[in-house]
């Protein structure tokens, strides 16, 4: 028993010092012993695998030959069967050519073509009408009213529902109004009595009475 801490040896002391037998027997060490697959290069692959499958070595120059040979007897083979089908095709048309009532004959009967109808076409120019909407446009009826500082136009105008789409352009001599197609109003454009500020105009609509009041200040307002 040793001492608690302490172990034996790995190797006895003077163990390599004994030379009167060998230290292994006739077939050597078991240790080292190379594997099964040591120096092939398809080693890492499992044996089992090796065995059921067909591997190739694609760096064997002799694989290498071959497929050059392959390759070469494919490209010739192509070579010669397109060579084979352009002189079919030229064969087919020397023969139409050279004896076109033998293709004739060999028609059946009745079988002309039939024959082609030719077809007429009718175009209808209608005359540049304008739309509905503007036929039905009915003139605007207004009143210009004088004020001691400003000029006031009422324009009646029945069954429009909103601002939208209604364009106001005032000058100092003259206001015009256009509306959209569904009011069915026509433009107006009214000459003013005496000059006007334009950029001080105003508009008011009011759907309750159907009228739009365009306030338009005096140019010698102070």
């Amino acid at each position: 028993d040793l001492p608690p801490g302490k172990t034996n040896p790995a190797m006895k002391k003077g163990f390599l010092n004994n030379t009167k037998g060998s230290l292994y027997g006739e077939a050597g060490s078991g240790e080292g012993v190379l594997p099964e697959n040591a120096g092939d290069p398809l080693g890492y692959i499992p044996k089992k695998l090796r065995q059921t499958c067909k591997i190739v070595d694609c760096s064997n120059p002799e694989y290498q030959e071959q497929e050059k040979a392959r390759k070469a007897a494919e490209e010739s083979n192509k070579m010669n069967q397109d060579f084979r089908d352009e002189m079919n095709r030229d064969m087919e048309k020397w023969l139409k050519m050279s004896q076109p009532d033998k293709w004739n004959n060999d028609l059946p009967e009745k079988s002309a073509e039939p024959e082609t109808k030719e077809s007429t076409v009718t175009i209808e120019v209608l005359p540049n009408e304008p739309p509905e909407e503007v036929k039905k446009a009915q003139p605007v009826d207004y009143e210009l009213n004088k004020n001691e500082d400003s000029l006031q136009l009422v324009v009646h105008v029945p069954g429009l529902e909103s601002m939208q789409d209604v364009a106001l352009d005032v000058t100092e001599k003259s206001a015009s109004l256009s509306f959209p197609l569904s009011a069915n109003l026509q433009a107006l454009e009214v000459d003013l009595p005496s000059s006007v500020h334009p950029a001080k105009v105003k508009a008011k609509f009011s759907k309750k009475k159907g009228s739009i009041t365009v306030t338009m200040p005096s140019l010698t307002q102070n």
